[in-house]
């Protein structure tokens, strides 16, 4: 699931979210630099390799196995029982882990908040890839492109949490 405000906490020693402040949801307002050094600094007091995930990373972890639109398929219809989302957020954020996961156990892959990669963001970035032998690809960030962001949040339509669905951010 996405990292808590209480997890974040308890590695960086601040909750910068804005919104609901509780404790199981997950942290918001968090720039794409805070989450580079939240791994770093959770890889040092855990002696363990922790970054984001590339761009392909992310839509691996997603998909869970399948090529369908979502990981559930491709029936929009059942988003509902996945995801927090524009229809029925009621406009905020909920505690992290309350929809069902996908089939490798993993929550909130779509919808709620959305999550930070690795991957710059333009119009030919990664999807150059597609028919090609690159299990992985990368495209590192330069000062004139935003990051790739995965996943959507609550305020998206469920269209935007497709898992190929990407969005651009400098926030």
């Amino acid at each position: 699931y996405e990292v808590t405000q209480s997890e974040f906490q308890s590695i960086m020693g601040s909750n910068p979210s804005k919104s609901t402040k509780s404790p199981d949801c997950p942290v918001d307002n968090v720039s794409e630099d805070d989450a580079r050094k939240f791994c770093l600094t959770l890889g040092e007091r855990t002696a363990t390799d922790s970054r984001l995930p590339t761009e392909a990373e992310w839509e691996y972890a997603s998909r869970a196995g399948k090529s369908t639109k979502w990981f559930f398929g491709d029936d929009g219809s059942k988003i509902g029982d996945y995801a927090w989302f524009k229809t029925n957020s009621e406009e905020k954020y909920h505690k992290v882990g309350q929809k069902n996961p996908n089939a490798w156990g993993l929550y909130d892959m779509h919808g709620n908040v959305s999550e930070w990669t690795l991957d710059q963001y333009d119009s030919k970035s990664y999807y150059r890839y597609l028919g090609q032998n690159v299990s992985n690809p990368y495209e590192k960030p330069t000062k004139l492109y935003p990051r790739v962001i995965k996943g959507g949040s609550w305020m998206n339509s469920s269209y935007r949490l497709r898992s190929a669905s990407r969005q651009g951010s400098s926030k």
